[in-house]
């Protein structure tokens, strides 16, 4: 069995995202999952619940904002995530990558990312109801036993995330570097997933780890800048809208120099260990009937 070089790739992935700044835009976008808790007493929450009362329409703006929010999100995270493989084996082979370039690539597979991002996003939402529903089912009949059954599904549940994962994240370079359409993508993800279930493992454990620094940081962010708003709300409407209009920019921008780095190190370090999966497990000839001479013409 050949050995892997884990610390070799992880040295090379944060080489290329210092060296290569413009990916941290990509990594921004690409990784950014955000979201926090907001700490605030039950008094500021009935404040910031009062203040929506007294004016309904804010409720309606802020939906409408943030639902644009989270398609622009979406379709810059299918793009870059795209943009960013590409632009990641581009500067392994030595060629020219920018960021415009970048983005035509990741505008080019938008819908197989689409695509992709749909099929995972079902495929999760399954894993976590048919683990959670019988849970559920058992935490209403015995608490005591609820809890027995949750050490179990625990570990379950981690081993079905490390598969989903590595076969997720193969499937998208397949469709970046194999040039597969959907189906084929996936199905090799799962062959390399197969034939090389300790690489990934170990990688997925390093990955882990990276999206949980990602992860923090995104949730500090996200707190840093939501508590301007929740105070301000308290003032008026305007104040509210204003700061949401103005806040937003200036967060996406610190954003990306803050986790940019992270996002791109990480995608960069997947797409190198792909690139060495490759070289382990080269794709198979294609088999193909010979034709009957007969039909020669």
């Amino acid at each position: 069995m050949v050995d892997m070089d884990y610390g070799k790739l992880l040295n090379r992935s944060f080489s290329i995202s210092w060296e290569f700044k413009l990916l941290w835009v990509l990594g921004f976008f690409a990784s950014f999952f955000g979201g926090s808790s907001m700490f605030i007493s039950q008094e500021h929450q009935a404040k910031v619940a009062g203040v929506v009362s007294d004016h309904p329409y804010l409720i309606m703006i802020i939906l409408i904002y943030a639902l644009l929010l989270v398609f622009f999100f979406l379709i810059m995270h299918l793009i870059c995530a795209a943009g960013l493989t590409d632009a990641v084996v581009k500067v392994e082979r030595e060629a020219r990558c920018s960021l415009k370039e970048s983005f035509k690539v990741g505008a080019h597979y938008f819908w197989s990312f689409g695509g992709l991002w749909l099929i995972a996003l079902f495929t999760m939402i399954a894993i976590i109801a048919l683990l959670a529903v019988p849970v559920a089912v058992i935490f209403a009949a015995s608490v005591v036993v609820g809890f027995l059954i949750l050490a179990l599904v625990i570990p379950i549940f981690m081993v079905a995330l490390y598969a989903f994962t590595s076969v997720y994240g193969l499937s998208q370079r397949e469709l970046i570097i194999g040039g597969r359409d959907i189906a084929d993508a996936i199905m090799e993800g799962f062959h390399l997933f197969k034939a090389h279930p300790g690489k990934n493992l170990v990688v997925f454990l390093i990955s882990l780890a990276i999206g949980l620094i990602l992860f923090t940081l995104n949730a500090m962010l996200v707190l840093v800048f939501a508590l301007p708003l929740i105070f301000g709300s308290f003032g008026s409407a305007t104040t509210a809208v204003i700061l949401l209009i103005v806040e937003v920019p200036v967060f996406i921008s610190v954003a990306i120099v803050v986790t940019g780095y992270f996002g791109a190190m990480l995608s960069s370090f997947f797409t190198l260990f792909y690139l060495e999966l490759r070289k382990l497990t080269p794709y198979q000839p294609i088999a193909t009937v010979p034709v009957p001479s007969d039909l020669i013409s």
